[in-house]
């Protein structure tokens, strides 16, 4: 062999080395977690040494039906441990924060503890992760937790959504404890719809910003909302943003001079179905500007964070491009919010992004759910992305690199054939390239058929999949509607929120508003029916402890006005033979028992009133 052939040889595997090795380095690392069943990452942070901490629900290692699971992860992929927190019931991890000395703070919702069906919860982990406390907050309804934060001074600040408190159905909810756990105070804000806050920040004076949906005000039929709060939970001001149709922030971050960036989803603006979206707002709530991003398809924003130049990264999943169904995707923005590029990462089934975050070196993570990889029916997954700063310098360097194998293989290719310097060599070279570019051409011809016969499958398993959810989320809607004609209220309200949760998944804002509505419902009779028993047995114990019993007590009972309890009072005297004494009620003994069934008798009919008209409303929402 030749000298010149041995030189192009050593360039090309150069070149070629030099290609994996960069592109290894700038793909970073991924990793899975979870068992046989479902696991679900929905929020993430970093410790001061970039180790990363990982929360969500699990169904595979419970002691429940579904619990909150902590996995810790150090900056090269390596899992150090994971915890579970949870009891006999559904409890979901929705958001995490990490004080100065790494102490680990979980905020979520659970159904195993607390006073209501579905309360706040907040679980304190030392850095080695040993459970320190936990907390519940709520009331008799629906009280759930999407998003924590801390302080300078390490106060804990939960934002979510309460159906227990404030004004409307749902209202967004602050609560303030301090650092061992004390509840400090609590804000609810709203109207008479429904108001839902996922994000929450705080600037460097403690403000506290809360951000997400409302239906009680603005443009559309659901729009975009921020509230600010001062350190001691005052109310400054609030904006809206929005269209005729629906939006929704779902992730906040802050600049170095506090200004405002909002991402999440729009249906009123952009190309597609739903698009993400940035909003940017100064510290006085003006708005700056906004952008939209996304195809024709749907695409779903769920986290933004900021490098240290102010460009914008905003994470979430797409269903157009990329591999499978749904795609996890990141987004590099300017800090005018234009888009300089764009990556997707998945496999053929759904991948989602729930969360995103930075470390001190810039590279970016990105962290959600699989059903392409993994041990389960759906695995944690994370993905690490190196700095795209020094990804850029590599693809320059590996550019470079190309270009000048390249030019010393013409080179000698060039002096070869001269050398050779006959025409019939010439003509011999030219009809073996046009053999190779005929090849070439029923190669990529070949390449082309084949991605649109595999895009095709990809739609059809789309489709099929859609509407295998779209059943299985109609069959969930069945039996908890039936749980609520049987008036097992409880049942009919942990599968209005699995529907609830499948819906939110999917991105069906009409079908997330439907069970809410029907949670709401499920709570409002089963308030109802406490307190038609309550009257019931505080009129059998006034009846069976006295022949004399106030007419106050019967009135209130049967919710009668005086017109209408009068005539029913003279009706029952006549028939009984009780007598009436100023505002009491005489009766014998003999006349008791059967006064009492007419009684019961009454209560009953008024109550199948009430619920008749209420579940007549339920049939026109």
């Amino acid at each position: 062999m030749s000298k010149k052939k041995k030189f192009a040889i050593i360039i090309s595997l150069i070149c070629i080395s030099t290609f994996f090795i960069l592109y290894i380095l700038n793909q970073g690392w991924e990793r899975t977690w979870g068992g046989n069943n479902d696991e679900n990452c929905l929020a993430m942070a970093l410790d001061s040494s970039n180790n990363i901490y990982l929360v969500g629900s699990t169904t595979s290692f419970t002691v429940g039906s579904n619990d909150i699971c902590l996995v810790k992860y150090d900056n090269l992929g390596g899992q150090q441990w994971y915890h579970t927190w949870g009891g006999s019931s559904i409890d979901i991890g929705h958001a995490i924060a990490l004080d100065a000395s790494n102490n680990i703070y979980l905020a979520g919702s659970t159904t195993s503890f607390g006073a209501g069906s579905y309360d706040m919860c907040l679980v304190k982990y030392d850095n080695t992760g040993e459970q320190q406390w936990y907390r519940t907050w709520g009331g008799i309804a629906v009280d759930d937790c999407r998003a924590i934060a801390l302080d300078s001074f390490n106060n804990i600040y939960l934002a979510g959504y309460t159906a227990s408190f404030g004004a409307g159905g749902y209202d967004m909810c602050l609560v303030k404890y301090d650092n061992s756990g004390v509840e400090q105070w609590y804000h609810t804000w709203g109207g008479s719809a429904n108001d839902y806050c996922y994000a929450i920040a705080l600037d460097a004076l403690n403000n506290v910003y809360i951000a997400g949906s409302t239906a009680s005000f603005g443009a559309g039929q659901e729009d975009m909302c921020i509230v600010k709060y001062d350190n001691l939970g005052v109310e400054q001001w609030y904006r809206t943003w929005g269209g005729s149709s629906f939006e929704c922030y779902y992730a906040i971050t802050l600049d170095t001079t506090n200004n405002i960036y909002l991402a999440g989803d729009t249906f009123s603006f952009g190309t597609g179905s739903w698009d993400m979206c940035i909003v940017k707002y100064d510290n006085s709530g003006t708005q700056q500007w906004y952008r939209t991003w996304g195809f024709i398809s749907s695409d779903y924003c769920r986290g933004i964070v900021l490098d240290s130049l102010q460009n914008i990264y905003i994470s979430g999943f797409i269903d157009h491009f990329g591999a499978g169904s749904y795609d996890m995707c990141l987004v590099k923005c300017t800090s005018l919010g234009i888009q300089e590029s764009y990556r997707t990462w998945g496999g053929t089934a759904y991948d989602t992004c729930s969360a995103i975050a930075m470390d001190s070196s810039e590279n970016i993570y990105l962290v959600g759910s699989t059903e392409s990889f993994g041990s389960g029916s759906g695995d944690i997954y994370l993905v690490k992305y190196i700095n795209p700063g020094i990804s850029i310098i590599m693809f320059i360097i590996f550019i470079t690199i190309i270009i000048t194998g390249v030019i010393i293989a013409i080179i000698l290719i060039t002096k070869k054939v001269r050398g050779a310097g006959g025409r019939e060599k010439r003509k011999k070279l030219e009809g073996e390239r046009e053999e190779k570019w005929a090849l070439e051409r029923k190669l990529k011809e070949r390449k082309e058929w084949e991605r649109k016969q595999a895009e095709e499958k990809i739609k059809k398993e789309r489709e099929d999949k859609l509407k295998r959810i779209e059943q299985e989320n109609q069959n969930i809607v069945n039996q908890a509607y039936s749980k609520f004609q049987a008036e097992l209220w409880d049942e009919a309200i942990l599968l209005f929120n699995k529907s609830k949760e499948l819906c939110s998944q999917q991105g069906w804002r009409e079908g997330v508003n439907y069970a809410e509505r029907m949670i709401s419902e499920c709570e409002k009779f089963k308030i109802r029916t406490q307190l038609e028993k309550e009257r019931r047995e505080k009129l059998k114990m006034a009846l069976k402890v006295s022949n004399r019993i106030k007419m106050e007590i019967v009135r209130d009972a049967l919710e009668m006005d005086s017109t209408s309890f009068n005539k029913q009072i003279i009706q029952w005297a006549n028939e009984y033979g009780f007598k009436i004494d100023g505002d009491y009620l005489l009766i014998k003994d003999e006349d008791k028992d059967p006064f009492i069934n007419d009684l019961v008798k009454e209560l009953d009919r008024k109550f199948k009133e009430w619920g008749k008209v209420e579940t007549e409303k339920i049939g026109k929402m």
